[in-house]
C-alpha cells in the first residue's frame, strides 16, 4: 500500500530537483565557456598561422625584389666601368683628323736634328741656394727654359756655322745670372723675362767650345775667359691645337653635314699650324711650353707619345698668396715624324731635362735621381701651347770678359 507523502518529504525532493538543475546549468555554462574559449584560442592561433605565412610571403618577395634591385646595380655598376673604360682609351687616344674631301694635303715624312742637338742632361736648379729647412726647394723657378733655350741656340749655331761641335751654352753661368737680376721667380720664368736678360748681359758660352775663327789671330782663349754672346733675339709662336673633345672627324660625318663649319674651320687652321710647324722645325730645334697633367711622368715606351687626357689632372704649384696655377714646362723638340706622310699623323721628338722624366720600364724609374739620363721622347702635337725659338743668328757677336 501505497504510504502517504508527508509534506517534509515532498520538501526534501523539490530541493534536491532543484540543486540538481542548478549544478547541470552550471556544469553547462562552464562547459559553454571553456568551448567557446577554445574556438576563440583556435581563431586566434589560425589567424597567427595566416599573420606569419603572409608575413613570409611578404619577406620572399621584397627580398626577391631586393635581389632583382642588386641585380640591376651590379649590372649598371658594370656598364659604367665598361663605359668609363672606354671613356678613359677614348681620352687617351688623338682624335682621328681626316680630311675635307677636296684638301690637297703637302708631303711631311721626318726631320730630325739629333746629331747637332748636345745630350739630355738634367738642369742645373740644384745649383741655386736651398729653402731653409726645405732643401728638395727653391725660391726660384723656371730653369727649365734657360736650360732648352741654351739646347736649342747650341743645336742652330751649329747648324749656322756648320760645326758638328761646339757653342755649348754655359748653363751655371746662365741660370746664376738670371736669378741674381731677378728674371728667375717662384712662378717660373717668361720668354719675355730671358729675352730682357740677353739684351742686358748676353748669352754666356763656354770659352773652349767656340771654334778659334770667330775671334782674331791674335786673341788666345783661355780657361778664365768668359764668351758673351751678343745680338740675340727670341721668336715666340702660339700653338693651335685641337680640343680634347670635338665632333667626329670621320668622312661620313662631313658629308653628311654633321660637323658645323666652325668645326672644319678649325680643323683646318689646326693642319695649316702643323705644317707650319714642322717648317719651324725644318730650320732647327726649338723650346716648347706646356702644362703638364701628372701621367706626364709616368712609365711609358719609346714609341708611345705623351698626350694629353680630357679629364686628367693638371700638375699645380702653389703661389705664396695661397692661390694655385698649372704648372709650365719646357722641353727641347728637335724632330718630327709623319708616319702618314702628312700632319695628320704628326709626332714630336722632345729631349727631357728633368729627374722625374718618364721612365721606359721599372728597372729605369729605380735609378737614383743623381743618374737620372732624362732620355728623349715622342709628344703629341696637341701636347703643347706655344713654342720659342733663338733668332738674329746671323749677326751674333761673341765678346770676352
Amino acid at each position: 500500500m501505497f504510504e502517504p507523502t508527508t509534506p517534509a518529504l515532498a520538501g526534501k525532493g523539490f530541493g534536491a530537483r532543484q540543486r540538481w538543475k542548478m549544478l547541470l546549468s552550471l556544469g553547462l555554462g562552464v562547459a559553454g565557456a571553456g568551448y567557446a574559449a577554445y574556438r576563440f584560442y583556435n581563431a586566434h592561433q589560425k589567424k597567427l598561422v595566416q599573420v606569419e605565412e603572409e608575413e613570409d610571403i611578404i619577406k620572399q618577395q621584397l627580398q626577391g625584389q631586393f635581389e632583382e634591385v642588386k641585380e640591376e646595380q651590379e649590372e649598371g655598376k658594370e656598364e659604367q666601368e665598361e663605359q668609363g673604360e672606354e671613356e678613359e682609351e677614348q681620352q687617351q687616344q688623338v682624335l682621328p683628323p681626316l680630311p675635307e674631301a677636296d684638301r690637297d694635303w703637302k708631303s711631311y715624312y721626318y726631320r730630325n736634328w739629333d746629331h747637332v742637338l748636345p745630350p739630355p742632361t738634367l738642369q742645373l736648379a740644384s745649383s741655386l741656394p736651398r729653402i731653409p729647412r726645405q732643401p728638395h726647394k727653391t725660391k726660384w723657378s723656371g730653369v727649365c727654359s734657360l736650360h732648352c733655350y741654351g739646347e736649342t741656340l747650341t743645336a742652330l749655331l751649329r747648324l749656322v756655322y756648320r760645326q758638328d761641335g761646339g757653342f755649348n751654352v754655359d748653363h751655371l753661368a746662365l741660370i746664376l745670372s738670371a736669378a741674381g737680376q731677378g728674371f728667375l721667380r717662384e712662378t717660373g720664368a717668361s720668354i719675355y723675362d730671358i729675352s730682357l736678360l740677353i739684351a742686358q748681359t748676353g748669352i754666356p758660352f763656354e770659352p773652349s767650345s767656340i771654334p778659334a775663327f770667330l775671334f782674331p789671330s791674335d786673341v788666345v782663349l783661355e780657361p778664365q775667359h768668359r764668351v758673351y754672346a751678343h745680338g740675340l733675339s727670341i721668336t715666340y709662336g702660339s700653338a693651335q691645337t685641337l680640343p680634347l673633345t670635338q665632333e667626329p672627324w670621320t668622312e661620313e660625318a662631313i658629308a653628311q653635314g654633321l660637323c658645323r663649319d666652325s668645326t672644319r674651320d678649325l680643323f683646318e687652321k689646326v693642319m695649316k699650324f702643323r705644317e707650319s710647324l714642322c717648317k719651324v722645325i725644318d730650320a732647327g730645334p726649338i723650346a716648347v711650353t706646356l702644362n703638364p697633367q701628372r701621367h706626364y711622368y709616368d712609365i711609358r715606351s719609346d714609341d708611345e707619345p705623351y698626350r694629353l687626357k680630357a679629364n686628367g689632372e693638371y700638375i699645380m704649384i702653389k703661389l705664396p698668396n695661397g692661390n694655385e696655377i698649372k704648372a709650365g714646362h719646357v722641353v727641347t723638340v728637335y724632330g718630327y715624324a709623319c708616319p702618314g706622310g702628312d700632319v695628320r699623323s704628326l709626332l714630336l721628338n722632345y729631349q727631357e731635362n728633368t729627374v722625374r722624366a718618364p721612365a721606359r720600364n721599372q728597372d729605369e724609374a729605380a735609378v737614383p735621381q743623381d743618374q737620372v739620363n732624362p732620355g728623349r721622347h715622342l709628344m703629341d702635337p696637341d701636347a703643347f701651347y706655344g713654342y720659342y725659338t733663338p733668332g738674329g743668328l746671323k749677326n751674333i757677336k761673341f765678346t770676352l770678359k
